[in-house]
């Protein structure tokens, strides 16, 4: 019986349970042992304000850009609060992924565009004709002002609101163990881990592999002294499995 790719491995998978099931799933499949240990959680925003206002007056917008499947659920989780839902939307609606897109999906709304690369700076940089248009970004509360920057220089006029934010679980230090690879799909699961194991033992460990998503998570990783092994060229969880069977594997 032929050897699986990534038997042997103990792979730390640092993403919220929710979104890590499946990462897990295809790891074991390929002879890899998972550890799931969220370095974060998600958690609704500090206030409700703008995104309340937003939800009132989604038709004067005329994209809706979604970065995150955790902003979709956000969102449409508010506005069955606010307004029992959302029906006939008028605005185009953009999502940075298929991640993004098929959360969408399942709240019966079609995706219009998605960027070339599955990167937020890619979806600011295509997203077509924003000249004078109004564009709704829906983010986190930790993301950075790029995407919004990159549009209002295209000719957008620009709201972002902030849909939910990200907080760390360090908790989990106690449940690190022994690992050969850790996993990032996001920069704040790279700072979070980072917190996590400067606050367990294994911060003293040398030598495990780091496997990063996409650019952006490979360069909040690498900022934050981790050293990258490998980076997804699809930046999704196949794109992930893909490049750890073709590095870690090999």
């Amino acid at each position: 019986m032929s050897r699986k790719p990534l038997a042997g491995m103990r792979i730390v998978i640092t993403r919220p349970k929710e979104g890590g099931d499946k990462l897990a799933a295809k790891i074991k499949e390929l002879g890899g042992t998972p550890i799931e240990l969220p370095a974060i959680e998600i958690a609704p925003p500090q206030s409700y304000e703008n995104l309340d206002k937003a939800l009132k007056r989604l038709n004067d917008y005329d994209w809706l850009v979604f970065t995150s499947a955790n902003g979709v659920r956000f969102f449409f989780e508010r506005a069955s609060v606010i307004a029992g839902g959302i029906a006939g939307i008028r605005a185009r609606i953009a999502a940075v992924g298929p991640s993004t897109a098929e959360a969408l999906d399942s709240y019966g709304l079609k995706v219009s565009f998605i960027p070339s690369r599955y990167l937020t700076q890619r979806l600011a940089e295509e997203l077509p004709e924003v000249a004078g248009k109004r564009v709704l970004l829906v983010r986190s509360e930790n993301a950075d002002s790029e995407m919004a920057e990159i549009l209002t220089r295209r000719g957008a006029l620009v709201d972002e609101i902030r849909a939910y934010r990200v907080l760390v679980r360090r908790e989990n230090a106690d449940k690190l163990g022994d690992f050969d690879a850790v996993i990032f799909t996001s920069p704040s699961t790279a700072r979070g881990f980072k917190e996590i194991l400067e606050s367990s033992e294994a911060w003293k460990k040398s030598g495990f592999k780091v496997f990063c998503i996409g650019p952006v998570t490979a360069r909040a990783a690498e900022e934050l002294g981790f050293s990258v092994s490998g980076v997804a060229g699809e930046h999704t969880v196949d794109g992930l499995v893909k490049m750890l069977v073709e590095v870690a594997g090999g």
